[in-house]
């Protein structure tokens, strides 16, 4: 015999799992996808890249591209005095979303705080599973949170001739390869160079800030590094469009690389990618608040030699060579992206050989000791992360931008 209003209850369940499906086959038809028959469309899956998904979600990216290239975006500073608030505005794409312990998300005016020992619970266990304890491991899983735009960066140095390893001897199985680097193309045709480099920044400030929650790190650490991330999202970006664009390519990918071992649906990915992007166009429409908010200024570089400005950014994990370089004051005190780079005998202890140069520089200014000192491979690749691949090439060729765009060898 079933307890006594057992029936009601199995009754309620069902009709919530009813009403979630009804909502989830909506959302996903909304983005193009017919899910009458929910048991088909869970067999269809993202994991190819001329999929329906991948198609679909390329269009979007192009429409909203659109949009954000006829907004005049404020660049007035504002935020240069205050990189806390700027810091905590860059996470709201990830912050805003429900997650295991923040149901409503976290906002973006404050730290935040669980609003109960059951919302801290499930923080834990998620932070557990990413085996996140301390801050040793914090900052591991930091470390390890720039997959997404190292990939971007790898694929496009191996299509200039330029990566110095086997891109199909890292462990994947050759199809897998094969589709994110064709997922990879068909972003950067739309996002150019900005790469994926803001959803892992972006993701990295939520998990920041998750930590904090959870009492891993105090306030004062937790601000020391979200103010070194913004810096870094500054310097990269000029403005919260291309920010933006840069968060929806990364996710995009991501959420296409979870898919070759996950097998995600079209119709579950679709839910997910909708979610994300709306919150992208809530932020960015007329009176949302990256619309309204100033993007700051450029930070100023300092001229230090060994280092490079908040040298914090972990980007080239594989390097296990000499650590310095030379590199102009044009592109390390002036901002200039890097236009000329090639790599010669070391000159010092620690030298990897590598110079790099804005490409305008006189002659008497390359000659000139005191416009070029040296830095960390890293300083320069966190200035420009566009050598990152080319760093790895086993013949010494040297590289140029061409008319502002991909770094590209010289012909000998």
């Amino acid at each position: 015999m079933k307890p006594p209003g057992l029936g009601k209850k199995i009754a309620k369940i069902k009709a919530s799992k009813a009403k979630a499906a009804k909502a989830e086959a909506t959302e996903a038809r909304a983005a193009g996808y017919d899910v009458a028959n929910k048991a088909d469309s869970d067999t269809v899956k993202v994991s190819d890249p001329e999929s329906g998904w991948v198609q679909s979600t390329l269009r979007d990216i192009k429409a909203f591209r659109d949009k954000l290239d006829k907004v005049k975006w404020k660049a007035d500073g504002i935020f240069e005095d205050d990189w806390r608030a700027f810091a905590l505005l860059l996470s709201v794409p990830s912050s805003s979303q429900s997650a295991p312990g923040f149901p409503r998300g976290m906002g973006y005016d404050k730290l935040y705080g669980c609003a109960s020992e059951r919302d801290r619970h499930l923080l834990q266990c998620w932070f557990e599973d990413m085996e996140v304890r301390d801050e040793i491991s914090l900052m591991k899983l930091l470390d390890q949170n720039y997959d997404n735009h190292i990939d971007f960066l790898d694929f496009r140095a191996f299509w200039a001739g330029g990566l110095g390893f086997d891109i199909y001897d890292q462990g994947e199985e050759r199809w897998m390869v094969d589709g994110r680097m064709a997922v990879v193309e068909k972003l950067a045709e739309l996002g150019g160079n900005l790469g994926f480099l803001a959803f892992d920044l972006c993701e990295g400030i939520s998990f920041i800030r998750c930590a904090h929650a959870l009492g891993i790190i105090p306030s004062k650490r937790v601000w020391q590094l979200l103010e070194f991330l913004a810096a870094k999202v500054a310097a990269h970006f000029d403005n919260w469009g291309q920010y933006a664009l840069s968060c929806l390519c990364g996710f995009v990918y991501h959420t296409y690389s979870k898919s070759l071992h996950d097998g995600i649906s079209e119709a579950h990915a679709s839910v997910l990618k909708l979610g994300y992007l709306n919150a992208l166009r809530k932020l960015t429409a007329q009176g949302g608040v990256w619309r309204m908010a100033s993007w700051p200024r450029r930070p100023m570089l300092e001229k230090k030699p060994g280092s490079g400005i908040r040298d914090l950014l972990p980007l080239i994990p594989r390097w296990a060579g000499q650590i310095l370089c030379l590199a102009s004051d044009r592109i390390m005190v002036d901002g200039a992206k890097v236009g000329y780079m090639y790599r010669e005998d070391a000159a010092f202890d620690g030298d990897s050989g590598w110079r790099f140069f804005a490409g305008d520089e006189s002659e008497d200014y390359r000659l000139d000791p005191k416009t070029s000192v040296a830095y960390s491979l890293n300083g320069i690749c966190n200035r420009d992360p566009d050598i990152m691949g080319f760093l790895f090439m086993k013949t010494r060729r040297a590289l140029r931008r061409i008319d502002g765009g991909q770094l590209r060898p010289v012909d000998s």
